[in-house]
C-alpha cells in the first residue's frame, strides 16, 4: 500500500517515480500489483546481476519474470565498490539476448534513461 501511495504522491507533484532494486520487493511478486504500478507511471530499476541467480533463488526469478514481461525500465548497477560481479559481463549479455528483444534491451540499456535525462532537463 506504500508504495501505491508513494505513486500517487510523486505523480500527483509531477515527478517520476523510479523504484530502485525492485526485484528485492517480496510485496510485488504478484505481477499485477507491478503493472498496476506502471500504469500509474511508475518506472522500474533492477541490478544487473539480479537475474543471474540459480534455479532455488527466489529473487533470481522474479527479476527475469519481470525482464521477460517487460516491466523493467532500466538495468543498472549501484556501483558501491569497482568489484566485477557488478558490472555487465558476457554472461550478462548473454541472457539478454537469448530472452529478450533487440528494442527492448536498447530501451533497457540505454533508452529509457536518456529518456528521463531529456525529461529532467525540460
Amino acid at each position: 500500500q506504500e508504495l501505491f501511495r508513494a505513486a500517487r504522491e510523486f505523480g500527483d507533484t509531477g515527478y517520476i517515480p523510479i523504484y530502485a532494486h525492485v526485484e528485492r520487493y517480496q510485496c510485488l511478486s504478484d505481477m499485477d500489483k507491478v503493472k498496476n504500478l506502471k500504469r500509474m507511471g511508475v518506472r522500474f530499476q533492477m541490478n544487473v546481476e539480479s537475474y543471474q541467480g540459480g534455479l532455488f533463488d527466489k529473487m533470481a526469478r522474479r527479476a527475469r519474470m519481470y525482464l521477460k514481461n517487460g516491466v523493467i525500465d532500466f538495468l543498472a548497477t549501484d556501483m558501491h565498490s569497482a568489484r566485477w560481479s557488478s558490472m555487465m559481463t558476457s554472461e550478462n549479455l548473454q541472457w539478454l539476448q537469448k530472452h529478450l528483444t533487440p528494442e527492448y534491451r536498447q530501451k533497457l540499456l540505454c533508452d529509457n534513461a536518456m529518456k528521463i535525462l531529456a525529461e529532467a532537463k525540460e
